[in-house]
């Protein structure tokens, strides 16, 4: 990966932020870059009141807006997943029966073991199909609940602290993950750096 295309993890060093790679490995692996502790909090600060704004304004689209990110396409509509779960159920149910019809079968006589076999094998296939089918409906309802739940939780977190005005080790504790700040760099003769917070629960938003 190309130097500039790299994200840097930082920590505090004497009320700036300094790239922990360069802390650790130095320079053979990073850049000594640094942010300055009280510039990066205002930044984190901005960004949350900017979010519980958009929040106030529309949290249904924000939370929509979430989902599809964390989530994708995948149907919201619980009712439609349980029909595709029954019918699924269903079809697995009457694999099982034909395939106990063909051991009778077999038993009686009225197929041979070679039949029985060629039968059982493909109905066998199909239950298999089938059943996978059905553990990853399962799954991905598992999962979509599990996502659904850390979208409500950063909704809240930021409604909770739409109002903060200092960032502290509480409120980093409970709404942030990491700050990520890379290297600076001179374009058009300003100097810029790019500042990644990445939120618990939803990543970077």
């Amino acid at each position: 990966m190309a130097h500039s295309e790299k994200r840097y993890k930082s920590e505090i060093r004497r009320n700036s932020y300094t790239c922990r790679t360069y802390h650790s490995s130095g320079r053979q692996l990073c850049t000594r870059h640094a942010a300055n502790e009280d510039a990066l909090k205002k930044i984190v600060l901005d960004n949350i009141k900017r979010h519980a704004e958009f929040i106030a304004l529309d949290e249904k689209r924000i939370a929509a807006e979430l989902y599809k990110k964390l989530v994708g396409d995948i149907s919201l509509d619980k009712a439609d997943i349980q029909k595709q779960l029954r019918e699924l159920k269903q079809t697995l149910h009457n694999l099982d029966v034909k395939l106990e019809q063909f051991y009778e079968d077999k038993i009686t006589g009225v197929i041979s073991a070679e039949t029985f076999t060629m039968l059982a094998s493909k109905t066998e296939a199909e239950r298999n199909e089938v059943s996978e089918k059905i553990s990853l409906l399962e799954k991905g309802v598992s999962e979509t609940k599990a996502r659904l739940s850390d979208i409500q939780n950063w909704i809240a977190l930021i409604k909770a602290n739409a109002a903060v005005d200092d960032v502290d080790r509480a409120l980093v504790e409970a709404l942030i993950e990491r700050v990520e700040v890379s290297e600076s760099a001179v374009e058009n003769g300003v100097k810029t750096q790019e500042i990644r917070i990445m939120y618990k629960f939803v990543g970077v938003v």
